[in-house]
C-alpha cells in the first residue's frame, strides 16, 4: 500500500492535479512524509492499546478499516491536500497492522527462533514494500492512472480481509486459552507480584527507552527506513529525468532492490546463530559505501543504467541484513529485561509496545527521508542527496557494534546472560 503509488504520483501531480515542475519534487516528498506522520504518531498509543487489550484482533480491524477509507480518499482525491489526507490514513493502517504483526509473531515464536522468523516477515513486508512501485508502474502504463490507485488497493483491502480472517483464528484461541488456563492454576497469592512491578514501572516504553540496546536498535530501524523513503522520493524523477523513462521504467528500477529480500530468511536464521551486530554493522558500512558510489551515475548511457542497477542490488542485499536482525534484536531485547526483572512489564508484557516503538522509528524515517529528499534533491544535486545519506548511513555502525546483541543467540545466550548480569 505504501509504494504502489510511488512510480504514479510524479505523473498525476503533475497531469491530474496541476502541480508546476519547479515544485514537483517538493509535493512528492511531502504525500510520502505524510504516510509517516500518521505512523510516527499512532504507533506508541496502538502499541499501548494492543498491549492491554484481550485480543490483538480489534486493533487489526481498525488498521484495515482505516486503510479502506484510504482507499476511497485517494481514488476521488482532486487537489494535493486530499491527497495528502489519503495517505495520512494509509500511514494510520500501516501503523497498527505493522505493529500487532510483529506482536503477534513475538507472541507466537519467542525469542529462541525470532530472527529466522522475523526474516520471514522482513522479508514479506519488503517484496510488497518494494515490487509494489513496481505494479504500480507496469498497471500506470496499461491502464488509466486514476485506475491504478483503484484496482491496487482494491487487491490489497480484499487481501488484508483474508489476513484478518487468519488472524481472528488464531487471537480467538491463544489469548482465550491463556487466560482461563492461567487464572486457576495460579493462585490469587502468585498474582499480587506482578501489579507492584507495575507500580514500579507504571508506563513500559519508559523502562524500554532507557536500554541503549532498544535505542541503538531503534535508530538503526530509522536509518534503514530513512534511506529507502529517500530513494523511494528520489529515484522515479532521477531516472524520469536521467534517463527519459515513464512511470513502468520508475517502477521497474525498484526491482533491483526488491530481489535481494528473498535471502531475508538466511539473514533472520544468521542472526540467530551469529552475533546480528555485525551483520548490522557490516549492513550500514556497505551501503554507505554503494550509495556514495551513485554519485558516479551522471548520464544517459547503458553502462550507467547497468552501472545504476548493480549499485542499487548491492544496497538491496546489504539492507537485507541488516533490516533482519533488528526486530529480532528488540525482541530479544525485552526477553533479556523481563528474565533480568521478572514482570517488570507486568502481566501483559511489552512486545506490543517495544514493536510500536519499531513502527515509531519506521515512521520517522519515512518522515525524515522524503523532506530531505525534497532538500537536498530539489534544491542541491544528486551528488549532494546520495553523498550526505552516505555520510549519515556510516554513522550507525557504532551504536549497533557497541550497544545491541554482544553474543550468540541461537540458544537464547543473550537473555541468559542479561539475567546472571
Amino acid at each position: 500500500m505504501y509504494g504502489v503509488v510511488i512510480p504514479v504520483l510524479p505523473n498525476e501531480l503533475e497531469r491530474r492535479i496541476g502541480v508546476a515542475d519547479e515544485d514537483l519534487e517538493f509535493w512528492n516528498s511531502m504525500l510520502l512524509t505524510a504516510f509517516g506522520l500518521a505512523q510516527l504518531i499512532a504507533s506508541p498509543r496502538f502499541g499501548y492499546y494492543a498491549d492491554r487489550s484481550s485480543s490483538r484482533r480489534t486493533p487489526l480491524l481498525l488498521g484495515f478499516f482505516s486503510n479502506a477509507a484510504a482507499t476511497a480518499v485517494l481514488y476521488f482525491a482532486q487537489n494535493v491536500w486530499i491527497l495528502a489526507l489519503s495517505r495520512f490514513l494509509q500511514g494510520l493502517s500501516a501503523a497498527v497492522v505493522y505493529k500487532v504483526g510483529f506482536a503477534l509473531l513475538a507472541d507466537t515464536v519467542g525469542s529462541k527462533d525470532i530472527g529466522q522468523w522475523m526474516g520471514y516477515v522482513i522479508s514479506s513486508l519488503n517484496i510488497g514494500m518494494l515490487i509494489s512501485p513496481t505494479i504500480g508502474g507496469i498497471i500506470a502504463a496499461r491502464l488509466k492512472k486514476d485506475k491504478t490507485v483503484a484496482e491496487a488497493h482494491t487487491y490489497g483491502t480484499f487481501q488484508q480481509s483474508i489476513d484478518n480472517a487468519i488472524f481472528e483464528q488464531q487471537n480467538s484461541s491463544t489469548p482465550f486459552t491463556s487466560n482461563i488456563a492461567s487464572e486457576p492454576l495460579l493462585g490469587n497469592n502468585q498474582n499480587q507480584p506482578p501489579p507492584a512491578d507495575n507500580k514500579k514501572h507504571p508506563i513500559a516504553l519508559v523502562t524500554l527507552l532507557k536500554s541503549p540496546r532498544i535505542w541503538a536498535d531503534l535508530y538503526s530501524v530509522w536509518l534503514t527506513v530513512f534511506l529507502l523513503a529517500s530513494f523511494d522520493a528520489a529515484l522515479p524523477i532521477f531516472v524520469e529525468r536521467k534517463f527519459n523513462w515513464d512511470s513502468t521504467g520508475a517502477g521497474l528500477i525498484f526491482l533491483t532492490i526488491t530481489f535481494p529480500v528473498f535471502l531475508a530468511p538466511i539473514a533472520g536464521r544468521l542472526s540467530d546463530v551469529w552475533p546480528s551486530r555485525w551483520l548490522t554493522a557490516s549492513y550500514f558500512i556497505i551501503s554507505a559505501v554503494f550509495t556514495v558510489l551513485l554519485v558516479l551515475i551522471q548520464r544517459n548511457s547503458t553502462d550507467q543504467i547497468v552501472g545504476l542497477a548493480i549499485l542499487l542490488v548491492v544496497y538491496g542485499v546489504a539492507r537485507v541484513f541488516g533490516s533482519s536482525p533488528l526486530g529480532a534484536d528488540l525482541s530479544r531485547a525485552v526477553a533479556s529485561m523481563e528474565k533480568e526483572t521478572p514482570s517488570i512489564f507486568g502481566k501483559t508484557g511489552a512486545s506490543g509496545q517495544v514493536f510500536s516503538l519499531y513502527t515509531s522509528a519506521s515512521a520517522a524515517g519515512v518522515l525524515a527521508g522524503p523532506a530531505w529528499t525534497s532538500y537536498a534533491f530539489r534544491e542541491r544535486s544528486w551528488i549532494f542527496l546520495v553523498s550526505s545519506l552516505g555520510i549519515l548511513t556510516a554513522t550507525v555502525a557504532i551504536p549497533v557494534i557497541l550497544f545491541t546483541e554482544p553474543e550468540k543467540s541461537g540458544k537464547r545466550t543473550d537473555v541468559e546472560v542479561a539475567a546472571a548480569e
